[in-house]
This record gives C-alpha cells, sequence and structure tokens, in this order.
C-alpha cells in the first residue's frame, strides 16, 4: 500500500477558516471590486479546495451579506473615537475615503445590522448633544438624517480642497442644524 502523500503546509489551512475567508475576500475586494469576488477565488487565494469556503458561506451572497455586516462594525468602531458632531463628520469623511468600496457595500442591497444601528445612535447621540435633550423624537430624527446626509455627500463626493473644505462644510452643517430646529 502506498503511503499517503501529506499536503504541504502552504496547501493547508490551519485555525479559522471562516476568518480568513473573510479577510481574503476584504483583499479581493479592495484590489479588484466585489464584481472579482468568488468563492472559488478566495479558496484558491487561501490554497484550500474550492469546496471549504462552502463549509462557512453557501454563496457569493452569503460571503457579501458577512462583509457588509464586517464593514458596518468597522464604520460604528471608527465613529466611537469621534466626541461630537464634528469629530464624527471628520471620522465619517476620512473612514469613506480610505475605504470607499466597504462604503459602496454598507449602502448597497442588503439587510440592516446592529452595526449599522449603533453607527446611527451614535450619529444621532451627537446631533442630541448639539441642539439638547428637549428636542422631540421627530425633530432629533430629521437632524440626524440631515446630518448624515451631509456628511455622506462630503465623504464621496471628489471635492478638491481637503481638509479645509472638510472643515467648512462641517462648520455649514453643524450651523445648519442648530439654526433650523425650531
Amino acid at each position: 500500500m502506498a503511503a499517503r502523500r501529506k499536503k504541504p503546509a502552504s496547501q493547508y489551512h490551519h485555525g479559522d477558516l471562516r476568518s480568513a475567508i473573510v479577510a481574503t475576500a476584504w483583499t479581493v475586494v479592495a484590489r479588484d471590486g466585489l464584481e472579482a469576488l468568488s468563492l472559488r477565488s478566495v479558496a484558491e487565494a487561501l490554497g484550500v479546495s474550492h469546496a471549504a469556503p462552502a463549509h462557512h458561506f453557501s454563496d457569493k451572497a452569503s460571503l457579501v451579506a458577512a462583509l457588509r455586516v464586517e464593514a458596518w462594525r468597522r464604520f460604528a468602531d471608527a465613529l466611537e473615537a469621534g466626541q461630537g458632531l464634528r469629530a464624527i463628520g471628520r471620522v465619517y469623511v476620512k473612514f469613506a475615503r480610505a475605504h470607499p468600496r466597504q462604503v459602496q457595500l454598507m449602502f448597497g442591497p442588503g439587510e440592516d445590522n446592529e452595526h449599522a444601528a449603533r453607527a446611527w445612535a451614535l450619529l444621532r447621540a451627537a446631533v442630541m448633544d448639539l441642539l439638547g435633550p428637549k428636542i422631540s423624537e421627530a425633530e432629533l430624527d430629521a437632524m440626524s438624517a440631515a446630518a448624515w446626509s451631509g456628511v455622506h455627500g462630503l465623504a464621496t463626493l471628489p471635492i478638491a480642497g481637503g481638509d479645509r473644505v472638510t472643515e467648512r462644510v462641517l462648520d455649514v452643517l453643524e450651523a445648519g442644524i442648530v439654526s433650523a430646529r425650531r
């Protein structure tokens, strides 16, 4: 009986395959875009069988859903570093410009998740801090949506002027929210 050949260590995955699949998928998406992502390409990059990712993700859509949740988690974690609407706005812009494909994925089709809700809650709390606790829920939601829309536009539009323009737009946004309060 012939001895079984052992796979070289470089072709065998040890440890947490699910996390390795997600990390490799991020690399593919960052480099080539979401269109280039497939379970097969991830398996090849990891040196595992083409069937191995199917133990963790039934198809590309389930992998994309996991990436979307992870993108929202990273985003909400980043926003937690900001104190106040202006600081959160700066963090938002920095994150979106550094990770445009993650932002595209976050705002693409998919279900809401607890990290998206956490990001909204952080922004909403910053608006409440700016306007005070006596604001109505409806007004707080409207002002928070205005803030989110303004910062998202700032973050995703190709605007010349860099930090100087970003700061001025945040000035206008903050002043507009304060003055629009009924």
